[in-house]
């Protein structure tokens, strides 16, 4: 068994909440998410179950979102910019000014070391790409 897969079987065993969830890319294939779950758990038996499945944009963009620390208002703004919204849009929408949105997404951008949305964008779904 793969060391990555045979690390997410014991992750759960740690885990407060008995479940794993990572993502895994593939050269030239794109991603896969690896999914434990701990079914049953006593002093010297346990079973696991591993779920192995193709990564929806959805999983990649969460496990940026982690890896780079976005606060609660980041993540919400950032779902806004994945999906083409302006700065006006997403302050309509979050009910807040277009300045705040502004500083919010200077805040995204230095957090992930880029500076223009279509950076973002890229890096956010390129990052883990094998070369």
């Amino acid at each position: 068994m793969p060391k990555s897969i045979q690390a997410l079987c014991y992750w759960p065993l740690g885990s407060e909440e008995g479940s794993a969830h990572t993502l895994l890319a593939l050269q030239k294939y794109g991603f896969l998410t690896l999914s434990s779950l701990l079914l049953i758990k006593d002093k010297k038996d346990f079973n696991i179950a591993i779920n192995i499945s193709q990564a929806s944009p959805t999983d990649i963009l969460t496990i940026n979102k982690k890896d780079y620390n976005l606060s609660k208002r980041e993540s919400n703004i950032l779902d806004y910019l994945i999906k083409g919204s302006s700065t006006k849009e997403i302050a309509n929408d979050l009910f807040l000014s277009p300045y705040t949105v502004q500083d919010h997404l200077k805040s995204i951008f230095l957090k992930t070391g880029v500076s223009t949305r279509k950076e973002l964008v890229f890096k956010l779904f390129t990052r883990y790409t094998i070369s």
